[in-house]
C-alpha cells in the first residue's frame, strides 16, 4: 500500500500544537516525529509547511438515506461530504427504509459501506417494541457494531420503544452501548390531544409544546433508572433541556462513567455559560460533527471549559490540511466510548475509549 510522508506540519493533537512530520503506512499513522527521514522510494511526500494538520472528527449520529431513499443521498455521497468537511468516522442511525431492525438488514448496510464508503463507519442496531431478541444477537458483534439505538419517543417507521418490558430486557441483557432518543410518548400524546382540542389546527410552533421539557425529562429519567439498575452503558443523545442536566453528576472520573450524554446544538445556543460549563463537566460526547467540534474549541477558550484529549491516534484518512490561521484553542476532544468503526476496507481501525 502507498506510503505518505507529511512534512513540517503544525500538528494539532492532545492539547498541543507542534511542528512535526507524519508518516502514514498501510492505511495507519506509523510515526509522528519532529523529523522523519524516509528513504523508501515508494513514499509520496506532502509539504505541509505553514499548515495545520488536524485529527479527523468523529460524528456519532448521522442520518444517511441508504437503503431506501437513495434518490436523496447514498452512503457514498454522504461519506464523501463528511470527509470533505474533516469528518473521517461516522456512526449511522437505523431509521432508514426499511428500518435496521434485523441482523440481516444491518448486515446490508455494512456490505454497502464496505463497497462504497470513503470514511470509517459503523451502524447502530435499531430497536422496536418486539425485536429485543434480535437486538441481543448483537452482543456477539459488540466490537464491530457501535451500539443499540432506542427511540423512546415515536420516530419514523416501527421504531418506538415504550414498553417497559422491552426496555427492561435490553438494559438488563445488552452488552453494548445503548444510545437513546429520550421523549416520553405518553406525555407527547397527552400534550398533542390537549393542544388539538384547544386550537384545532396545529402549527410548527406547537412542536416544543407537544414534545416539551417534561417529556424529555421523564424519558431521560426512565433511561437512567434502567441503566443504574443494571449498570448498563447508556448514552443519551441530544439532551435538549437544562432540566435534564439535574440527572447527571460529575462524581466519577470520566473513564469510569457508565452514563453519559451530549447537548443538542440548539441547546448550547440558549444556555447560560454556567449551564454550558455544567454540560462540559457532566456529560461526555461520544463523537461530534465538525461544527460541534469547532464550537467546543471556541467555547473552551472563551469559557475555560476543559475537554479531554484524544486517547487514540487519528485515522490516516483523518489528515486534513487547512490554511495557516491563528488557532483559537489547542484543546482536544474525546473520541467515543463505543465499538470499533470500520475503514472502507472493512478492517477495524481502533476502539473508541
Amino acid at each position: 500500500m502507498q506510503k505518505y510522508l507529511i512534512k513540517s506540519a503544525l500538528v494539532v493533537n492532545e492539547g498541543s500544537i507542534r511542528n512535526a512530520d507524519v508518516l502514514i503506512s498501510n492505511g495507519h499513522i506509523e510515526k509522528v516525529q519532529s523529523r522523519i527521514t524516509e528513504i523508501d522510494t515508494n513514499v509520496i511526500e506532502i509539504n505541509a509547511e505553514g499548515k495545520y494538520l488536524l485529527p479527523g472528527c468523529i460524528d456519532d449520529q448521522v442520518h444517511f438515506r441508504e437503503p431506501g431513499l437513495t434518490h436523496k443521498a447514498t452512503i457514498y455521497t454522504e461519506s464523501k461530504a463528511a470527509v470533505a468537511g474533516g469528518v473521517t468516522s461516522f456512526m449511522e442511525m437505523p431509521n432508514t427504509v426499511p428500518n435496521a431492525l434485523t441482523v440481516e438488514l444491518l448486515n446490508d448496510k455494512y456490505n454497502i459501506a464496505a463497497a462504497s464508503s470513503l470514511a470509517n463507519y459503523s451502524f447502530f442496531m435499531g430497536t422496536s417494541n418486539d425485536n429485543a431478541d434480535e437486538v441481543l444477537k448483537m452482543n456477539a458483534r459488540k466490537k464491530d457494531v457501535c451500539g443499540v439505538k432506542i427511540f423512546m419517543g415515536a420516530s419514523t417507521g416501527n421504531m418506538l420503544v415504550d414498553r417497559h418490558t422491552t426496555l427492561d430486557k435490553i438494559f438488563r441483557e445488552s452488552e453494548m452501548l445503548i444510545a437513546t432518543h429520550c421523549e416520553d410518548e405518553r406525555i407527547i400524546k397527552m400534550n398533542y390531544e390537549k393542544l388539538k382540542k384547544e386550537k384545532g389546527e396545529l402549527a410548527a410552533s406547537d412542536h416544543p409544546l407537544i414534545r416539551n421539557e417534561e417529556a424529555c425529562f421523564e424519558s431521560s429519567l426512565t433511561a437512567i433508572q434502567f441503566a443504574k439498575k443494571y449498570n448498563s452503558r447508556l448514552h443519551i443523545l441530544h439532551i435538549s433541556t437544562e432540566k435534564e442536566l439535574q440527572l447527571f453528576s460529575n462524581m466519577l472520573p470520566l473513564k469510569e462513567k457508565r452514563i453519559t450524554s451530549e447537548p443538542k446544538r440548539e441547546m448550547s445556543k440558549r444556555l447560560a455559560p454556567a449551564a454550558i460549563n455544567s454540560i462540559a463537566q457532566q456529560a461526555r460526547p461520544i463523537g461530534m460533527g465538525q461544527r460541534e467540534f469547532f464550537r467546543n474549541q471556541f467555547r473552551a477558550a472563551s469559557k475555560r471549559v476543559t475537554t479531554t484529549s484524544p486517547s487514540t491516534p487519528a485515522s490516516p484518512s483523518a489528515a486534513v490540511l487547512t490554511p495557516s490561521i491563528p488557532p483559537t484553542s489547542s484543546s482536544g476532544t474525546s473520541p467515543p466510548s463505543a465499538a470499533t468503526t470500520r475503514s472502507p476496507s472493512t478492517t477495524p481501525t481502533g476502539t473508541f475509549r
